[in-house]
């Protein structure tokens, strides 16, 4: 069975440096493998606290300039950005940040 379906891309990154109990910002874009932004996905921001599993814990909708949540780390934790993907584009992740 051939896949129709073409490939996205996913990032994440903060320019903030995260403080204990307080609010920061996470960002990302979502783009087809040509570069162009996908616009209207629902992407869900997870945190992890082991590495290993993974809580969604925002579920922003991307725009042409890409995606934005504001998260509360009460410890040290990674975030990922993940899209499950639709009729027209594959499933895909980012890396993980701290």
């Amino acid at each position: 069975l051939i896949s129709l379906k073409s490939k996205s891309e996913i990032t994440l990154e903060t320019t903030q440096t995260a403080k204990y109990r307080s609010p920061f910002t996470v960002s990302g874009v979502l783009k087809t493998d040509a570069g162009t932004p996908i616009v209207g996905a629902k992407i869900s921001l997870q945190r992890s606290y082991n590495g290993t599993s993974w809580t969604t814990i925002a579920k922003p909708t991307t725009t042409a300039n890409g995606f934005s949540a504001k998260v509360l780390s009460s410890k040290t934790a990674q975030y990922r950005a993940v899209y499950s993907g639709n009729g027209n584009y594959l499933k895909c992740a980012s890396t993980k940040s701290t």
